[in-house]
């Protein structure tokens, strides 16, 4: 267990149960983030890391996310032969997400089942929509996405007429409810517990 004053312990308590209970939402994952980011290793949790300081701060200018739009701007976008990817571009998949979050809750002593890695997945990626990236060599903003076989993915686009999009992650399996034209959820989206349920919203149009 991670070294902790009396309080920090106590405070830990209840983000566990909330998790473990799986009785939390956005604005409970926000709080966890915020929270942990000192106790965490940037090594260890690279991904995890790089988000707490993301929600933190929601217009950075370093970062992994800076470094990927930063290089494919560099890059001209130039996709890697015989790929997809973009040259430079790396982000972050569904199994590093669940490796780090497993290894987080050894760390922090939080069981957490596959239900719960998926609805943390989708509070992440609800509290990063829109967040902005700008540096002296270029600019971007995360959106959400969605994508074939209940993916929800982060695109990142430089936000002109003509900006390309580039995926940074995608998660799954979810349900959608409601589909987007070309899957570009434009809405501003947040979390919400329904029951025992975690369901995604734009306004009062469900999601997920």
């Amino acid at each position: 267990m991670i070294q902790m004053d009396k309080k920090a312990l106590c405070i830990l308590s209840r983000y566990r149960e909330q998790i473990e209970s799986n009785l939390f939402d956005e604005m409970d994952l926000l709080g966890f983030l915020i929270f942990v980011r000192s106790y965490i290793e940037k090594s260890r949790f690279p991904g995890i890391y790089e988000f707490c300081n993301l929600i933190a701060h929601r217009n950075r200018d370093q970062g992994t996310v800076m470094e990927c739009i930063e290089h494919a701007i560099e890059n001209n976008y130039e996709a890697l032969p015989n790929s997809k990817e973009i040259k430079g571009y790396q982000g972050i998949t569904k199994e590093q997400w669940d490796k780090e979050w497993t290894d987080l809750g050894s760390v922090f002593s939080i069981h957490l089942t596959s239900q719960t890695l998926s609805e943390i997945m989708l509070c992440l990626f609800s509290l990063t929509q829109y967040t902005e990236y700008k540096s002296s060599k270029g600019s971007g903003t995360i959106v959400v996405f969605q994508g074939l076989g209940g993916k929800l993915a982060l695109m990142t686009t430089e936000g002109q007429g003509d900006s390309k999009l580039v995926c940074f992650s995608t998660y799954e399996p979810y349900v959608f409810q409601y589909d987007y034209l070309v899957g570009w959820i434009t809405d501003v989206i947040e979390t919400r517990r329904v029951g025992t349920e975690l369901h995604l919203y734009a306004g009062e149009k469900r999601i997920i």
